[in-house]
């Protein structure tokens, strides 16, 4: 096809009595110069990486076959390090010092208590503003049923019940009430050679524990200074 374009290009009629034929060939010589080598003088000028570049079909070509990539992007929520993300929601251990705070009692100065139970969702460790020798626990719940099972450990570990209360230092688990209702489950017991006492707040998933080697002055504190949240 090459061929003929280029014949086609320079034929000229060289005498009069031959215009009809050469008319003829000059017409097929420039439908053939003007479709025959468009398609091979593109590629030409797309493949050839010697030759000089064509700022039409070079550009074109190189702007249609390029893909869109994600490199250097990133998700503009990923702005952890930029110094640009929001404060973090408060901890679970935040928020139950926060609980202590807003309730009535003496504890104070509650710090993290990295508990090896698996049911408690944060526990703190606490001073108490009556006693110098307590340490009271508090302990948060994802729900009922892993308070339930904390306690349920609780009784277990002070052993069965002996018939007397918390007030005579007796092994006992029952409800705990204050001004006449019922709050949550109380258990006490003997642990060693300290007596401890443990107590929930369903309501609020919560539970306290304490003990001291003084039963009567632990249920002198938990019954004078009783923790409402």
């Amino acid at each position: 096809m090459s061929d003929d374009s280029a014949s086609g290009r320079n034929a000229t009629p060289s005498t009069n009595s031959h215009a009809r034929t050469g008319l003829l060939i000059a017409v097929i010589g420039l439908v053939a110069a003007v479709a025959g080598p468009l398609v091979p003088v593109l590629v030409a000028r797309s493949d050839d990486a010697s030759g000089p570049s064509s700022s039409g079909t070079v550009a074109v070509s190189t702007a249609t076959t390029a893909k869109p990539t994600d490199t250097g992007t990133s998700d503009p929520s990923d702005t952890s390090d930029n110094g640009t993300k929001t404060t973090a929601p408060p901890s679970t251990v935040e928020k139950l010092t926060s609980l202590i705070a807003s309730g009535q009692g003496s504890l104070a100065n509650c710090s993290k208590y990295d508990t090896t139970e698996p049911q408690p969702l944060a526990a703190v460790k606490c001073d108490t503003t009556t006693s110098d020798s307590l340490v009271p626990y508090v302990y948060s719940f994802e729900s009922q049923s892993d308070l339930d099972d904390w306690m349920a450990g609780e009784v277990d570990l002070y052993g069965t019940p002996d018939g007397s209360r918390c007030k005579a230092a007796g092994t006992w688990t029952g409800p705990w009430s204050y001004r006449g209702a019922t709050v949550g489950e109380l258990t006490c017991g003997w642990f060693e050679d300290s007596y401890s006492m443990s107590w929930t707040y369903p309501d609020q998933l919560l539970a306290v524990s304490v003990m001291d080697t003084d039963a009567a002055a632990l249920y002198a504190w938990w019954d004078s200074v009783p923790l409402i949240f």
